[in-house]
């Protein structure tokens, strides 16, 4: 039986240093005074086994636990407890025959657990324990004081405690298995149903799917049947076409070969023309032409005459109108002087009579003084009027001095002016003459100029001839947009590139008709062409707007092949700025020597040029023959272009050189009048300086420094003294009574205001009059008197000009009629020649028309030829297509390819409605309604599995009431007993609060003590609480014996009858079980096997002795 052996307490509590206690399997009671440590022995045994609770412990902190070294020792630095039990029945799963448990604290509280030596956790301990129903909390361990608390613990408490010993914890591990179960299966099903019904959302939504598939598939087919009749009828109608292109071809070879017919009969013409013309020639000779060549040399010297003469009298007759003009505004201006003269004269007379009157009045005055003050009062007012009349004087006759002074100035500066200007008109002179030589000289470099200008034009114009070919093979429409000179065509594709002569076939077969097409700017400069062209309805061209245009990768790998010339593009030579262009016309064309090359290449791989001009398309089609190059579109070969690229760029310098010679004649034919117009300028301008010098040195003479000081002096004198008289004026004025004199002072200062005004305005008028007669009438009168002499200078020169002109145009006259004669002479030679010239050029003309038309004819030709081959390739790709229809089983359509194309665009559009078809739902429908069933059918498992869930644990629910009733019966038996045996005579029983809900309702005490009425708990006295929690305590113990039972002071309120009774009954326990129970009791101690004394030393350290008594 497993019971406590030995108990090993090291620092704890009150034990310093290591105490062993051996216990008996019997009665073992430990006894000893108040606080000499015997609840400690009760609680190491708690604390061994795990107990965390500091109140079961007795502590506020666990480290307090350890021995704090009583009263003179020194604390330990840990405790330990070590608890040893017996197995040699095996009880605990441990091979050993005992087993030992220890538990260590430190300082910090920190507990370490071992079990036979072995380091452990509690959780491993409480396993432990639990083999043999032991656990820190198990109510076979009741510690000090908790005696009650089996009687004042609630109901529901005594039934956790009945549900624990009756083993009905395994039926509820039972039934949360099963509702763990159950959710799992819930959840299953929730799950499921979610599936299920996503399942069935995806079903319905398949089968809709499955529909819309269905209707997708038949407008499909639908749509691959009219398909397949589209590419049957544009199969048909490009038959059709290729027998019509073939018939056109035919009629143009008969064209072009009468055509040749005509040029052979026009060549034997020419040659027949040129023979003719030679002997006219020879007739000329060369005197004829030196005679001309002389008359036409005077004439134009004449010309230059006629022309220099009529520009000098254009110029001076452009001096005379400014001459007028100047002299119309001369004498305007002098009339203007004239009227001003006259009213300046009235004035003056009017301001004399006023200062008459005035001075008149003021000697009146005088005269009728009343006393001597007054009359030198009136003296000495007279006084200041004539110093006044002094001081204007003299100011004006020094203002007329100061005007000398200026003109005298003026007159040094007009002087070196008019030096300038003479030497201005020496340059001018001088100019004039270089200017006149360099025009004779320009006008020879103009004529020799000229000349060359006109040879090269007529080459270039052959050239151009050559280039027209070009445009002419391009039709009407290319010729006239061409002329149109819009800007931002850049030229046809021909004309931007140039390509060794060499490789000239090979390159023209591999851009085709593209050569014709035209590159321009940008879309808008096309659409303008286009509308050109509509409008006056000149056909049709391809434009190549730069902007849009998109290059063409060419693939790598083919030109290693012995024999490969090299991709087309790379063989011409153009503007880097075409590069798309030329890209998008040549694409991936490979150049190569022969058909054999290409086979080498592969055909069907690359599309191949040979170098004899054979076309390999890449859809496999070959075409070639004989190919006459000279009647092609023309591409310039790098020599012909380099030829005429000289002569345009020495056309170009010459013209830039004459251009820039006119620009010097016209600029030198400026300068000749504007130097002439200068010369006139000028000529007038020193003609005036020298009358403005006489004028000014006449007006200066006279001039006298010292004079002009004197007057200064004078005038500061006369100052002087008119400001001593006005003071003693007005001291006069302060003698007189204000009431008597106020009037005269009044009147006297009017006066004198008038005469001061009048005296003044006078003298302004005066100097006035005098600047226009002595300055600007006379200056103006000379510079009409000169204007007047300058007009007749330039009126004679005129004459002397026109005289010439005459002159000039007479000897004209009788040259051009020299010039004449010698022309009538050789008129019928030079006509006859001319004529058959004029026929000769005719007859190029007409050839160079003919083989234009040729080059026509052959370039639609082999714009045909390249239209079979493109309609053959097409045929063969629309038949290669058709091999997709065979099996439609089609042999005729009625209806055209518009309407079939329209129906395939509706057809189309049809499908473009059905959006996203998921052409998989006619299959996933019927794999997706399989696994649709599958789920439906796990889904009726999982609620037959639900409801077998419910059906256990409702059983288990009934197997657990049943087993938690039977061991409530056993144990309420058991107490029912125990409690007469403590209290003979009373009766206790344990009631279930609920009967429909035994196990949740909890379970009540009552009981009735002999010779009492039923108690409550509550109602009980401390004794009878005691006997009912014990017989409680041993009713549990009969039913679910412990190992060992720990009583610490449960009989402290018991009397000495019930103590008996306490203690008998544990010794008849102890046979059972063991026991260790601490008491004070003698009757409880009398039944003891063992005694354990206790006693605490003087230090506070408690000792214990052990003690086994006799039987």
């Amino acid at each position: 039986m497993v019971h406590i052996k030995k108990l090993v307490i090291e620092n704890f509590k009150s034990f310093g240093g290591k105490t062993e206690i051996k216990f008996m399997d019997k009665l073992n009671l430990i006894i000893g005074p108040n606080g000499s440590g015997k609840s400690n022995i009760s609680e190491a045994i708690s604390f061994v086994l795990g107990r965390l609770s500091k109140k079961g412990l007795r502590t506020e902190k666990l480290s307090h636990l350890i021995f704090n070294g009583g009263k003179k020792g020194k604390p330990a630095n840990n405790s330990g407890v070590k608890i040893i039990f017996s197995n040699e029945d095996k009880v605990f799963p441990v091979e050993d025959d005992y087993v030992e448990i220890n538990r260590r604290i430190n300082k910090e509280g920190h507990s370490d657990y071992m079990i036979n030596g072995k380091k452990t956790t509690r959780s491993e301990v409480i396993n432990l324990l639990d083999y043999v129903g032991l656990s820190p909390e198990g109510f076979n361990m009741i510690m000090q004081g908790n005696i009650a608390k089996f009687v004042d613990m609630s109901s529901a408490e005594r039934s956790e405690i009945i549900e624990r010993i009756s083993g009905i914890s395994t039926y509820e591990e039972k039934k949360e298995k099963a509702m763990k179960e159950l959710e799992k299966v819930s959840e299953k099903i929730k799950e499921t149903n979610i599936l299920l019904k996503e399942r069935q959302k995806h079903l319905n939504e398949l089968k809709k799917e499955k529909k819309t598939a269905e209707q997708f598939q038949n407008t499909k087919e639908q749509l691959r049947s009219m398909k397949g009749r589209l590419v049957f009828k544009q199969l048909s109608n490009k038959k059709e076409e290729y027998a019509s292109v073939e018939e056109k071809t035919e009629k143009l070879r008969e064209k072009i070969r009468a055509n040749t017919e005509k040029i052979g009969s026009a060549e034997s013409k020419i040659k027949s023309l040129n023979d003719e013309i030679e002997s006219l020639n020879k007739l000329l000779g060369a005197a004829g032409a030196a005679k001309k060549k002389e008359l036409d040399d005077k004439i134009k010297t004449i010309k230059d005459e006629v022309n220099n003469l009529e520009v000098n009298i254009k110029s001076h007759k452009n001096e005379v109108e400014r001459i007028k003009s100047r002299d119309a505004q001369i004498v305007k201006n002098l009339m203007d002087y004239e009227k001003e003269a006259e009213k300046l004269e009235k004035d003056i007379k009017k301001y004399e009579a006023e200062i008459k009157d005035a001075n008149k009045q003021l000697g009146e005055l005088r005269d009728n003084a009343g006393s001597q003050k007054e009359i030198s009062f009136f003296d000495v007012k007279a006084m200041v009027n004539e110093l006044k009349e002094a001081l204007l004087t003299n100011r004006s006759e020094e203002e007329a001095l100061i005007r000398k002074q200026e003109n005298f100035n003026n007159f040094k500066d007009y002087q070196e002016e008019l030096i300038a200007k003479t030497d201005l008109m020496e340059k001018v002179l001088k100019k004039l003459e270089q200017e006149i030589n360099l025009s004779s000289e320009l006008a020879v470099k103009v004529e020799q100029a000229t000349n060359k200008i006109d040879a090269l034009r007529r080459k270039i114009e052959r050239l151009k001839m050559q280039e027209n070919m070009g445009l002419r093979a391009g039709g009407r429409g290319l010729k006239e947009l061409v002329k149109q000179e819009i800007h931002g065509v850049e030229g046809t594709v021909s004309q931007l590139c140039n390509v060794n002569p060499q490789y000239e076939l090979p390159v023209k077969v591999a851009a085709g008709s593209r050569l014709l097409n035209v590159v321009v700017r940008n879309e808008d400069i096309a659409n303008e062409c286009i509308k050109f062209l509509r409008n006056n309805k000149l056909g049709v061209i391809t434009f190549l707007p730069l902007n849009k245009i998109k290059g063409y990768p060419k693939p790598e790998g083919f030109r290693s092949v012995p024999g490969v010339i090299d991709y087309a593009i790379n063989l011409i030579d153009f503007d880097r700025k075409y590069g798309n262009i030329f890209e998008y016309v040549f694409r991936d064309t490979l150049i190569v020597e022969s058909v054999e090359t290409a086979k080498k290449v592969g055909i069907g791989k690359i599309r191949m040029v040979t170098l004899k001009g054979d076309l390999i398309e890449k859809s496999g089609a070959i075409t070639g023959g004989f190919r006459r190059q000279e009647n092609d579109v023309k591409i310039a070969s790098r020599n012909e272009d380099d030829n005429a690229d000289d002569l345009k760029s020495e056309s170009e310098k010459l013209r830039s050189i004459l251009e820039k010679m006119l620009a010097s004649k016209r600029e030198n034919d400026n300068n000749i009048m504007s130097l002439r117009e200068k010369r006139a300028s000028l000529d007038t301008e020193i003609k005036n300086l020298n009358m403005l010098i006489g004028d000014l040195e006449n007006k200066s003479r006279g001039f006298d420094a010292k004079k002009l000081g004197k007057l200064k002096d004078e005038t500061s004198r006369l100052s002087d003294e008119l400001i001593i008289k006005e003071e003693e004026l007005r001291r006069y004025e302060k003698t007189f009574s204000i009431e008597t004199f106020e009037e005269t002072r009044k009147l006297i200062n009017e006066l004198e205001g008038k005469l001061n005004a009048s005296s003044v305005n006078k003298g302004i008028k005066t100097s006035r009059l005098e600047q226009l007669k002595d300055r600007e009438i006379i200056n103006l009168e000379k510079i009409r008197a000169d204007l007047k002499k300058q007009l007749e200078s330039f009126e004679n020169e005129i004459k002397e000009f026109e005289k010439q002109l005459k002159n000039n145009k007479s000897q004209l006259a009788v040259y051009e009629k020299e010039e004449g004669k010698f022309e009538d002479k050789l008129k019928n030679n030079y006509e006859k020649k001319e004529k058959s010239e004029q026929e000769r050029n005719n007859l190029k003309l007409k050839i160079e028309e003919l083989k234009l038309h040729i080059n026509d004819d052959e370039e639609k030709v082999n714009n045909s030829k390249l239209l079979l081959a493109e309609i053959k390739g097409k045929i063969e790709g629309l038949e290669f297509r058709f091999k997709e229809y065979e099996d439609l089983k089609i042999e005729s359509v009625n209806k055209n390819v518009k309407d079939l194309e329209h129906e395939i665009f509706l057809l189309e559009k049809k499908l473009e409605t059905f959006g996203n078809v998921n052409l998989k739902a006619l299959d996933v429908f019927k794999t997706v309604e399989e696994e649709f069933n599958n789920v439906r059918e796990k889904m009726d498992l999982l609620e037959e599995e639900n409801l077998s869930i419910v059906k256990t644990m409702e059983d288990i629910e009934a197997k657990k009431q049943s087993t938690f009733l039977e061991t409530f019966r056993e144990i309420q038996a058991n107490f029912e007993r125990i409690f007469g045996i403590l209290s003979p005579g009373g009766t206790a029983n344990l009631i279930i609060e609920d009967e429909t809900n035994p196990i949740q309702g909890g379970i009540d005490i009552k009981a009735r003590p002999k010779g009492k009425k039923i108690l409550t708990l509550k109602s009980m006295s401390g004794g009878e609480k005691t006997l009912t929690a014990l017989s409680f305590i041993f009713a549990l113990q009969e039913y679910d014996p412990a190992p060992f039972y720990i009583m610490d002071e449960v009989d402290a309120s018991l009397d000495k009858e019930n103590a008996t009774r306490f203690g008998q009954l544990c010794k008849q326990y102890s046979e059972k079980t063991q026991l260790i129970i601490i008491s004070h009791n003698d009757n409880v101690i009398s039944e003891a096997d063992y005694l354990y004394g206790t006693s605490m030393n003087p230090d506070g350290v408690s000792k214990i002795i052990t003690l086994k008594l006799p039987e």
